[in-house]
């Protein structure tokens, strides 16, 4: 429960503040290292959370097995509610995830500003002389 209300509360105040701060305009662009490293970040963030997700969901899995095959009513409940946890840990986890995923999508996604084409240098030589004549060509 605390999970859902941090992903339901606090984190897109984060989110918001960040999008705020990344609004404000910079005295120095962001270069293409600082894009890279987020893209690094991102991407090490899914597969870290989609590991852990299946971790829990396997702990999952193996509770609700233990308290389908538990005959003392006094464990019935405890291995309910750590199946209930683990369960509650992989799906936190997964959105995680998922939301790391969609970053990294709109990261890579994300156009570039197109550049001002430069202007391409010809050199054109002619060398003239009585007996012989060159041409140079350079680019």
């Amino acid at each position: 429960m605390k999970v859902f209300l941090f992903l339901l509360f606090i984190l897109p105040r984060v989110l918001g503040c960040a999008q705020a701060a990344a609004a404000e305009p910079s005295s120095k662009p962001a270069g293409r290292h600082e894009h890279k490293l987020t893209r690094y970040l991102l991407g090490g963030s899914v597969l870290v959370l989609g590991s852990a997700a299946f971790v829990f969901e396997a702990k999952s899995d193996r509770e609700y097995s233990r308290y389908l095959k538990t005959a003392y009513p006094s464990q019935i409940g405890s291995s309910y509610d750590r199946a209930e946890k683990y369960r509650n840990f992989s799906n936190a986890a997964l959105i995680g995830a998922e939301i790391c995923a969609v970053g990294l999508a709109i990261e890579l996604l994300r156009e570039e500003p197109p550049k001002e084409p430069q202007p391409d240098r010809v050199r054109l030589s002619l060398l003239l002389d009585a007996s012989h004549a060159g041409l140079s060509l350079r680019w």
